[in-house]
């Protein structure tokens, strides 16, 4: 538990990891290279030794968390051939969602990569970096159960323009690092 004098413990690695200076962040994993939000991403990512990866995070109908930005999946999948234009993430369940190519897109894409969930992201990234969880849908407990469930909660950095998703993330689970992103609302 921490208390308002303690250092948060991915902090703590931060700063005590003379091999992770200077702080090198990705976005959206090596999405130069690969296409963003992938495990090819995160991999490569990981590979160049970066210190935090930041990617996007939204839930399905299902509930599963997965690595994708936009609300639906038309830019960064052939969904919009397979599932017509504008399918959205948050309607979608993970076995419609495997059924996408989400590496073909980009320039030096790569064939059959799927849309990562964040279980499988988080695989990929720990404990070599610091995930940088940028939240762009779901609910407060969902994120909270997800990453206490899988004993995360401590090792990761949970960002969002949403204030009031951060509010009850903090309020539920004040371990978890969390990260408030734009000008603060009105």
């Amino acid at each position: 538990k921490l208390t308002n004098h303690s250092i948060h413990p991915v902090i703590t690695r931060l700063r005590s990891n003379p091999g992770m200076r200077p702080l090198v962040a990705s976005h959206r994993g090596n999405s130069r290279h690969f296409p963003e939000n992938t495990l090819a991403a995160f991999r490569s990512a990981a590979r160049l030794g970066v210190s935090i990866q930041e990617f996007d995070v939204r839930e399905l109908a299902c509930g599963e968390l997965v690595c994708i930005h936009d609300e639906t999946f038309d830019r960064t999948t052939n969904a919009s051939r397979l599932l017509g234009p504008g399918t959205l993430v948050a309607k979608t369940d993970l076995a419609t969602a495997r059924t996408l190519d989400a590496g073909t897109w980009h320039p030096k894409g790569i064939e059959g990569e799927q849309i990562a969930t964040l279980a499988e992201a988080l695989d990929v990234m720990l404990p070599n970096c610091i995930p940088m969880i940028e939240h762009k849908a779901g609910s407060a407990n969902r994120y909270v159960d997800f990453l206490r469930a899988n004993r995360f909660a401590d090792q990761v950095i949970l960002q969002s323009f949403d204030w009031e998703f951060l509010t009850q993330v903090h309020q539920l689970a004040p371990e978890i690092a969390i990260g408030a992103l734009g000008p603060q609302p009105l």
